[in-house]
C-alpha cells in the first residue's frame, strides 16, 4: 500500500532535466503548487521543480537524467516531500564528463552552461547530480560537484556559475546518460507503447501474474529492414527497465558441430537468468532460420 506521498515512476512527457510532473490531484492533496521545489527519494536524493502533467495520482512523471540521479528505472517508487527552505544559489560548480566533450572547441560556460540555466532561470540543482546540456549539434554531460549553499539550491541569474577545466572520467560516474533511452527513438511511439506494455510489466510486476493466473508474455519478433530501430528499441527497453541486455547475432549461435548451437544457446540463457531481469536480443534471427528455397544442400 503506498504511502500518499509515494508514487510510481513513469515516463516523462516534457523532457525537462530539473522538473517532474504530477496529477492536479495529487499536488493538491501534498499541498504543493506549479513551480515548487521538492524533494525525491530514490536509492539518492535530488531536488526538482513541480508542474502539472495529466497522469493518475499514483504517478510521477520524470526524465532520464531525472530517474538516474535518483537511480531509479520506470516502475520505481520514489517518495516526495515539499522543500521549503531551498535557497537561492551563490554559486555552483560543474565538471563536464570528458567523453562528452571530445572534438568541442566552445567555452562550455557560454556555449552550453549560460543558456541552459538563462534559457529556464531558477532551475534547482543538487550536488551530484548529473544533467545534459543540448547545444551546437553536441550533447555534453555535466556534474554538480558542489553549491553553495549546500547540498541544493536554486540556480538565479545572480548565481556565479563555475566550469572546471579538468573533464570528470567516465569510469568514476556510476552512470551514463548517453545510454539509449525512449526518448532517443523517434518515428515507431506506437511499437514502442505495445513492447512498453508487454516487457515492463513481466519486468517489474512479475507477482501480478502469479497472483492472476496468466503466463506473462517471453518472446517478441520485431520484424523490419534493416536500420528502422529494432535492436536500438531492445537496448531503450533494457536501460530503462534495469534489465541485463544480451546482444547475440544470429551467426554466433549457428555451427556445423552436432549439438554445438544449442549448447551455445544454452549458456546465453544460462548467464541470463544469473543475471534476472534480463532481456535476450537475438539479431539476424533470419540466419538461424532461412527461406527453405534459399537453403544450399
Amino acid at each position: 500500500m503506498l504511502q500518499p506521498n509515494q508514487l510510481i515512476v513513469d515516463d516523462a512527457i516534457k523532457n525537462d532535466n530539473s522538473v517532474i510532473a504530477l496529477s492536479f490531484q495529487k499536488m493538491k492533496q501534498l499541498n504543493l503548487y506549479t513551480g515548487a521545489t521538492v524533494i525525491l527519494q530514490g536509492c539518492q536524493e535530488t531536488v526538482c521543480a513541480v508542474d502539472i502533467g495529466l497522469c493518475p495520482t499514483d504517478r510521477i512523471q520524470m526524465n532520464r537524467a531525472v530517474r538516474n540521479n535518483l537511480r531509479v528505472c520506470l516502475g520505481d517508487i520514489v517518495s516526495i516531500e515539499g522543500c521549503l527552505d531551498v535557497k537561492d544559489g551563490e554559486r555552483i560548480d560543474v565538471l563536464p564528463v570528458d567523453d562528452t566533450v571530445h572534438g568541442i572547441t566552445g567555452n562550455l560556460l557560454e556555449v552550453y552552461l549560460k543558456p541552459y540555466f538563462v534559457g529556464k532561470p531558477y532551475r534547482p540543482v543538487h550536488k551530484g547530480d548529473v544533467f545534459i546540456v543540448h547545444a551546437a549539434m553536441h550533447a555534453v554531460e555535466f556534474k554538480v560537484i558542489e553549491t553553495e549553499p549546500s547540498p541544493y539550491c536554486i540556480v538565479t541569474p545572480d548565481t556565479v556559475i563555475r566550469c572546471g577545466d579538468n573533464p570528470i572520467k567516465r569510469e568514476e560516474e556510476e552512470i551514463s546518460l548517453n545510454e539509449i533511452g525512449y526518448d532517443d527513438i523517434g518515428g515507431v511511439s506506437k511499437q514502442l507503447a505495445q513492447i512498453k506494455k508487454m516487457v515492463e510489466l513481466s519486468l517489474k510486476y512479475p507477482q501480478l501474474f502469479k497472483t492472476i493466473d496468466v503466463k506473462p508474455p517471453r518472446r517478441i519478433l520485431l520484424y523490419g529492414p534493416l536500420g528502422t530501430g529494432k535492436t536500438l528499441i531492445a537496448r531503450a527497453v533494457a536501460n530503462e527497465t534495469g534489465a541485463f541486455f544480451f546482444l547475440i547475432h544470429g551467426s554466433e549461435i549457428m555451427s556445423k558441430l552436432p549439438g554445438e548451437s544449442e549448447l551455445n544457446l544454452r549458456k546465453v540463457f544460462e548467464e541470463a537468468k544469473k543475471n534476472a531481469p534480463a532481456i535476450i536480443f537475438i539479431d539476424k534471427l533470419d540466419v538461424i532460420a532461412p527461406k527453405r528455397e534459399q537453403k544450399s544442400w
